[in-house]
């Protein structure tokens, strides 16, 4: 149901993890807001809280800069679930750059499971 789904503009400040970015989203008539958004409907390995020689640390490095690499200078348009956001309180959202759906990006090139 596209009526529950929100389309917005945004510019990404920083690649946190494999499935978190930090961002400056456009809420319309020059109102901004600075937020954290976490990929929807996906999960990459942990970088925090697990030992920095695991393989799962070196996977969700490999899944954070993929992410930042594909990010990188572009024009991102999130879309998000009305009002639906997870434990942490950050909003979920899809991803899109260049016309191409990011989460299934970093799903299909195995740097994430879908959830």
């Amino acid at each position: 149901m596209d009526e529950h789904r929100f389309y917005y503009g945004a510019e990404v400040l920083r690649v946190v993890d494999g499935d978190t970015i930090d961002v400056r989203v456009d809420l319309g008539f020059r109102i901004y807001r600075e937020m954290r958004v976490r990929l929807y409907g996906l999960d990459t390995p942990e970088t925090f809280g697990v030992k920095k020689d695991s393989a799962e640390y070196a996977s969700g490095k490999k899944a954070a800069e993929y992410l930042s690499e594909r990010l990188k200078g572009k024009e991102i348009i999130l879309r998000t679930h009305k009002d639906l956001t997870e434990k942490y309180g950050r909003y979920l959202a899809t991803v899109y750059a260049e016309g191409r759906d990011v989460n299934q990006e970093l799903i299909e090139k195995g740097y994430a499971r879908p959830l």
